[in-house]
């Protein structure tokens, strides 16, 4: 997860303006960095969840657990709405800025 996350990050901050500085003191300000890392870490929240669910015998299988089941769907398809870049509004609601090109979205 630290590598992908790593990677992510270096690959948005390639595309900051050159003496770009963080103000600390200031508003929050959306940029690509933010963006990229909200995704990745949101795909990683839900991954983690998926694959440690313990489920039977342990618990309830999540086919079984239909509002666990449903709001997880509701979250990886929301994840991959935005990441997509399908409803601009949800984006810009959330403060995420837009990817630079098509190219980018693909890595």
């Amino acid at each position: 997860h630290m590598f992908t996350l790593l990677s992510c990050w270096q690959l948005a901050n390639a595309y900051r303006p050159a003496g770009y500085k963080r103000d600390l003191e200031g508003d929050f300000e959306p940029n690509l960095t933010n963006t990229v890392v909200f995704l990745v870490l949101s795909a990683m929240h839900a991954s983690s969840f998926m694959a440690n669910y313990e489920g039977h015998p342990f618990m309830q299988p999540m086919s079984a657990n239909k509002p666990l089941f449903y709001s997880l769907c509701f979250f990886v398809a929301s994840i991959f709405l935005i990441g997509s870049e399908a409803i601009p509004d949800i984006n810009s609601s959330l403060s995420l800025v837009e990817f630079p090109s098509a190219e980018f979205r693909r890595h």
